[in-house]
């Protein structure tokens, strides 16, 4: 498991359920310059978070695929509270999501 991977993994862990991307934003190496946008589905475009780098969307990705973890739809209100939130990008909308870890 890479640095980052496990960084998230533990973040995740430490605060239970409804990780907001906001959260993941305090480790080392998971802001970058991408925006993390889904396939269409299915004719619609999905942001999930932008100022990524590409190995924490793929962390979070393979940490999602392994069943470790699990992405809840949330609210915009949630991340006002954290003070922040996305705006539109013309021909794709944005989904509040919260990460938490899977029960084994």
């Amino acid at each position: 498991m890479s640095e980052l991977k496990e960084a998230i993994f533990n973040k995740i862990k430490e605060l239970g359920c409804s990780v907001s991307f906001v959260d993941l934003q305090e480790i080392p190496g998971f802001e970058g310059s991408h925006n993390w946008i889904t396939p269409p589905y299915p004719k619609t475009r999905y942001l999930l978070w932008s100022g990524m780098s590409p190995e924490a969307i793929k962390a979070l990705q393979e940490l999602k695929k392994e069943g470790l973890i699990h992405a809840d739809l949330s609210s915009v209100p949630l991340y006002s509270i954290d003070g922040q939130f996305m705006l539109p990008i013309k021909g794709v909308k944005w989904i509040p999501a919260t990460w938490s870890v899977c029960k084994q």
